[in-house]
Order: structure tokens, then sequence, then C-alpha cells
């Protein structure tokens, strides 16, 4: 008997087919229908999928053979991955100096005929066959031997679907376990931003007041430029402490859940604009409403925060004579689209990505009324937390439209 050779890129191949994780697993019918395919357009009795390994053969699918692997010395197989380009064929096993003395020749399965077509992967390497056998000297027809090949082809093809869904199962686990640390980075960060803007605000307050009372109890001993120093300070500690509650209810935004009920949205737009009315009177606001709003499952208190912060900032941010707020929304699938669009001073298109981050001011401190630029960074906070996104469009000296997405109306 005539023992194939180590093909010359053995540790390579047998790390190729480790790889595809498939020796030794159970049968499936994918690779069954297969090998019954090879044995019905070859008319043999025998046909495998056969793997090799660095010291048997193992049969990942079998028809009219009982074994399940053999040892690979004895392998047809063994010398066909030698020559992953062409079909491996033995008209008469018995004729052939190769295989006469093969025991797989002399006894059972008494082979005659053998016919394999390389399983090859697309660097090249032969990994096993798909391989048909007969106990009967004969051929195969052209025909036969391009059915085999095409049927090798799909066997390939079922172990790259087998290998691509493994890897996708494991960058899946590693998505998942980087989404548990970065929830558990999220909240830390929560956690340190809550504990340091509390903890911040008591020697603030301190500080402001302290500044109050030299100013109130030293009045007559301070010279003019030491008083002004003196309510500057004031100021700076009051806008600190501003900040810091921004930054504090920020932070709560991330520890708190959702109070998720079944919501009249146009109700809650009716008390934001109640709670602002005043405002909206004295800067001569003409409020748009084109149409009632839907009820939705959402947190009401903090639906009413967003449309809230983006009604308030659609009048900080308008120089026109006659300003307009319009709120409505649009009936789009798969989730409906609210709007809050105004006539005021726009955003160009180089700021509108800064305008959701945390502090971004595109004017002056004192500009436009002031403010911490918080407001936007937690509407987009709340929108995200309640599953939906939130966009703008916008153009400079015309206008602004923000809108966003609430996943939680029955259809």
């Amino acid at each position: 008997m005539m023992q194939a050779p180590l093909p010359p890129n053995e540790n390579e191949r047998l790390e190729a087919l480790r790889a595809y994780a498939i020796l030794d697993t159970l049968p499936e019918q994918a690779y069954d229908d297969l090998t019954f395919l090879a044995s019905q357009l070859c008319g043999t009795p025998i046909a495998l999928v056969s793997l090799v390994d660095s010291e048997r053969q193992w049969f990942k699918s079998k028809v009219g053979l009982d074994a399940s692997e053999t040892s690979r010395e004895v392998a047809f197989c063994s010398h066909a991955i030698l020559r992953p380009d062409d079909l491996l064929l033995v008209p008469d096993a018995q004729q052939d100096e190769r295989f006469a003395d093969n025991p797989l020749v002399q006894v059972d399965p008494s082979i005659r005929f053998y016919a394999g077509a390389p399983l090859v992967t697309s660097e090249g390497m032969a990994l096993g066959t798909m391989c048909v056998i007969d106990r009967v000297p004969r051929d195969l027809s052209p025909d036969q031997a391009e059915s085999l090949r095409a049927l090798s082809r799909q066997v390939m093809a079922q172990l790259e679907l087998r290998l691509g869904m493994k890897r996708m199962e494991k960058r899946t686990r590693e998505l998942e376990e980087i989404k548990r640390e970065l929830e558990q980075s999220n909240k830390e960060l929560d956690d340190f931003a809550y504990i340091a803007s509390h903890d911040l605000k008591e020697p603030l307050r301190g500080i402001h007041n302290y500044s109050k009372f030299l100013i109130e109890d030293y009045a007559d001993k301070l010279d003019d430029e030491a008083q002004r120093k003196l309510h500057t300070l004031t100021r700076l500690t009051t806008r600190l402490e501003t900040l810091i509650g921004s930054l504090l209810h920020f932070s709560r935004l991330g520890r708190v859940d959702l109070a998720i009920e079944e919501t009249d949205l146009d109700a809650v737009v009716d008390e934001v604009i109640d709670s602002m009315h005043i405002r909206l009177q004295e800067e001569h606001v003409e409020l748009r409403r084109p149409a009632a709003l839907p009820s939705i499952r959402c947190d009401r208190s903090r639906i009413g925060e967003v449309f809230r912060n983006l009604v308030s900032n659609a009048m900080k941010y308008n120089d026109k004579p006659e300003p307009w707020i319009e709120i409505g929304w649009e009936d789009e699938t798969p989730d409906p689209v609210f709007y809050v669009r105004d006539n005021g001073i726009g955003i160009k298109e180089k700021h509108q990505e800064r305008v959701f981050q945390m502090f971004k001011r595109l004017h002056g401190r004192e500009a436009y009324g002031g403010g911490t630029g918080a407001g936007l960074c937690i509407v987009s906070k709340l929108v995200e937390k309640h599953g939906g996104r939130i966009w703008l469009d916008s153009t400079p000296s015309e206008g602004t439209t923000f809108r966003f997405t609430l996943p939680g109306r029955d259809r």
C-alpha cells in the first residue's frame, strides 16, 4: 500500500480545517442532502463528505457506509487532497498500485471504484473531499464528474456559511461585552458626575454667600475696585452653580427609570404652553399647531421637558419682528416624527452637530439671554432614553426645525 505524503502546506491546511469547527459535529441535513445527490447523480452506493485531519479522515456526511471515520493512512482522500484542482479518479483500485493492497480494498467496504472532488478553501487549502465509491470497477461520465465538482463547491459553501456564522456569533459576543463595559462605564460616569456636582455645590454656596457678606458688611471699607471684583465673584459663582445644576440634572437622567404610560401628547404640549404663556405673550410669539398630536407610550414628564426645552430654545434664538413657533408631527413609518419649527436665526451647517453637546454655545456667554448650553444635550439624552433619535434642519437667518422620534405608538 502506498501511503500518501503530507501536503507541503499541511500545518496551514490543518489550521484552516480546525477554524471551521466542523470535526465531530452532529449530522446536518444540508450536508446529507448533498451526499444523497452525489450518490444519485453518480450512480454509486456510497457517497461521503470526508475531512482529512492529522491522523484520520472523518465523515461529516455519509450514504451507504456505517463507519464514521478511518485512519488517514488508508484514506483515498489523503491522495485526493494532494491535487486541490483535480478530481481524483480511480476506476479499479485493484489495478492501481497505490491502493491494490489497501485494507479498504481487500476487506469491507471492498472499494473498487473511487472518485473524489477536493473541498478547497478560497486560499487553496484542500480540507477533504466530496467522494463517491462503488464495489465494482467503473468510470464517471464528463457530466457526472462535473456534477461531483459542483457538489464539492456546495459543501464548501456550507462550510463558509458556518464559518461566517461563527465569526458573527463571536463578534456579537464581543459587542455585547463592549456594550456591558460601556454601560458600566456610563453608570460610573453618571455616579461620578452626580457626586461631584452635588459635593461642589456646598463650598460654592459658601463662596457666594461670603462674597455677598463682604459687600454688604464692609461696603464702607472697600474701594470701588474691590467692590467691583466681589460683584464679579458673586456673578461667577452664580453662573457656576447654574452649570453644576445642569450637570447634576443631566447625570440624574442616566440614573432614573422612565415612567412609561399612554400619554396624550397634545395635553402635554398644552401644559408646556400654559407654563410659558406669559413669556410667549411678552415676546409676541405666534404659536402654530397645525394638527392635534397623537397619544403615545412615553414618560409624560420627560417628554414635557423635551417640548419645553425646544420651545424655549426657539424663543431665545429669534430676532424676527414677528417670531413664530410651530409644533406638529408627521405620520411616518415606522415611528411618528414630532417637530418644533421656528423662523429664528438658524444654525450654520458646520455647527449643527455641536448643538447637542454638553455646555456648547454657538454665541457669546450673555448673547440671546445667556444660558449654560445644556438644554439641547438634555433633550437629546431624553429622546435617546426613549429609544428615539433627534436631528435638525436649519437655514441661517430663516429658521430651524428640530425633529425627533418616539417609538411608542400603537398602530
